[in-house]
């Protein structure tokens, strides 16, 4: 089972978490069963797929043993926490499954793409952000979430330099921070750290908001995408600070 993927016990406890979970979600859904393993029999199944004394004599000890039986137990508990496997209760007896989200995750890029994702935390963005983008960004429709976000700034922007609905994207980011008159510049700064924010605000509007305004960017890389979520988050971030 596990051994298909991992050939010994060794080779399992050098793997990360996330490196073993992979290898644990597949003997899963290998399983032949749709997932389904009785809670009592699960890690005895993994375990005993290995032939400690014949493979491995030099570390097969009762130490070895418990430390694999633990990082198969920290695995099982991450693909439970991403919604990969859960518990299902049948006649009082407790069966672990894989989730929908689970058989679906099946290639390696995908688990890849889905530990892109969870590096995201939906805490560490702005509240707007949180609201508005974030629901987009957890069902995968990368592309409206960048708008949506980006869109976020530009309203932002607008209200806080008192702008009217007519004033839209680069020319009104460029207008909010212009370095002499703009509403929102830091007269504090020196002048070029006035324009680079400038720059940045006008950049990123014009870079990530207004192509996905008039066609298809075709996003879909949850990374990318939440490194530009976190971006948007960092904008909204300086405007309050100005407002």
């Amino acid at each position: 089972m596990l051994k298909q993927y991992i050939p010994t016990m060794q080779a399992a406890l050098d793997l990360t978490v996330e490196e073993l979970a992979w290898a644990v979600l597949r003997a899963l859904q290998s399983s032949g069963n749709g997932g389904a393993i009785h809670a009592g029999n699960m890690f005895n199944t993994l375990f005993n797929s290995y032939d400690g004394q014949l493979h491995e004599p030099a570390t097969h000890t009762q130490q070895h043993k418990m430390a694999f039986k633990r990082a198969v137990a920290e695995a099982h508990s991450w693909l439970v926490t991403y919604g990969l496997v859960a518990p299902s209760y049948d006649q009082n007896y407790v069966y672990h499954v894989v989730t929908r989200r689970g058989m679906t995750t099946n290639t390696h890029d995908k688990f890849k793409a889905l530990l892109a994702e969870t590096a995201l935390k939906r805490d560490a963005l702005h509240p707007t952000i949180q609201a508005t983008a974030w629901p987009l960004y957890v069902r995968e429709t990368y592309d409206t979430a960048i708008f949506e976000a980006f869109k976020q700034v530009e309203i932002a922007v607008r209200n806080a330099g008192g702008y009217e609905a007519t004033d839209l994207g680069v020319d009104l980011m460029r207008k909010a921070f212009a370095t002499v008159d703009g509403p929102l510049t830091d007269k504090t700064l020196p002048k070029a750290e006035r324009e680079a924010i400038a720059h940045l605000f006008s950049g990123a509007i014009g870079a990530f908001k207004n192509p996905n305004s008039h066609r298809e960017v075709g996003l879909n890389n949850p990374a990318k995408a939440a490194e530009l979520l976190m971006l948007a988050s960092h904008l909204l971030r300086v405007l309050d600070e100005r407002s």
